[in-house]
């Protein structure tokens, strides 16, 4: 594995469970009845939710345009989708549900 992935993913976790914030968002799920699942967020604003390319742009960018399969949409949005994905296959749940697309 890259050093500098493991690096982030062990930061990522640490700031999870020492800050408190963790804990907070874990209550706040359980309450609304829902599960937090921790995701990596590495390349998540990159992978095109629609299609899964890898499409590089810089920070400076904020719209996601894909070359391959032409979904366009905000950069942070195709992150969220890309996140969202990648809870629910920790979960075990398939696609996006109809409403989230």
């Amino acid at each position: 594995m890259n050093t500098a992935l493991w690096t982030v993913q062990v930061l990522w976790g640490v700031f999870f469970s020492v800050t408190g914030f963790g804990k907070i968002l874990v209550f706040k799920a359980a309450n609304a009845g829902k599960q937090a699942v921790a995701v990596p967020p590495a390349y998540t604003s990159q992978r095109c939710s629609g299609c899964g390319a890898g499409v590089a742009k810089g920070l400076s960018v904020r719209w996601h345009a894909c070359p391959d399969c032409g979904a366009s949409l905000l950069r942070d949005h195709n992150a969220a989708l890309n996140i969202l994905r990648a809870g629910q296959a920790r979960q075990g749940v398939g696609a996006l549900a109809p409403a989230m697309n």
